[in-house]
């Protein structure tokens, strides 16, 4: 945005990269792990969404049915599967 300060308008997360993240449960079916499983690379490929690089401070997926009750999700981060998950990764998004 020109004319704002760049530490104005760039976010990163505040986190103590010691402090020990608790993993949430993953507690969808097959068929909705599919769903989201399509939304996010479908979402990674057209470039609406990128990897992050923050530690694993990510909320779980909601899903939430459209009025055709098909699936639709909202409130997601994309954490690649080759990341580090014990939270040791100090880059950010």
């Amino acid at each position: 945005m020109i004319g704002i300060p760049r530490r104005i308008t760039e976010h990163r997360l505040n986190v103590n990269v010691q402090d020990k993240p608790v993993a949430q449960k993953k507690t969808f079916s097959a068929e909705k792990n599919q769903a989201i499983t399509k939304e996010v690379e479908e979402r990674l490929r057209s470039g609406i969404i990128r990897p992050v690089r923050y530690p694993t401070w990510i909320s779980n997926p909601v899903l939430v049915k459209k009025p055709d009750d098909t699936p639709q999700k909202q409130n997601f981060d994309y954490v690649p599967k080759w990341r580090n998950r014990k939270g040791t990764d100090n880059g950010n998004a």
